[in-house]
């Protein structure tokens, strides 16, 4: 997973984390910070192998998150966008 927020959440300059224990460990941390985490679905892209989510997330800000899958459909990788931060 890849997201602007891990790099400053998770003390990871690249703003990547691999596995799901570590993005499982991540999504603890950002829903402890705000227990009330919402977002409001704008649209969504289908691609092949791959599905772009559009949205305004938790603060305001506009997201995009691409999110691939593998031939199992599981997710594989997960890039996130924000308009502003």
């Amino acid at each position: 997973m890849t997201t602007p927020f891990i790099a400053k959440s998770m003390n990871e300059p690249s703003g990547t984390i691999r596995g799901k224990r570590n993005v499982g460990a991540y999504w603890a941390k950002a829903l402890a910070q705000v227990p009330d985490f919402q977002f409001e679905l704008l649209d969504v892209l289908l691609g092949v192998g791959s599905i772009i989510i559009y949205y305004r997330g938790a603060f305001g800000e506009l997201a995009a998150e691409v999110l691939f899958f593998d031939e199992c459909k599981k997710v594989v990788r997960a890039v996130a966008h924000y308009h502003e931060i």
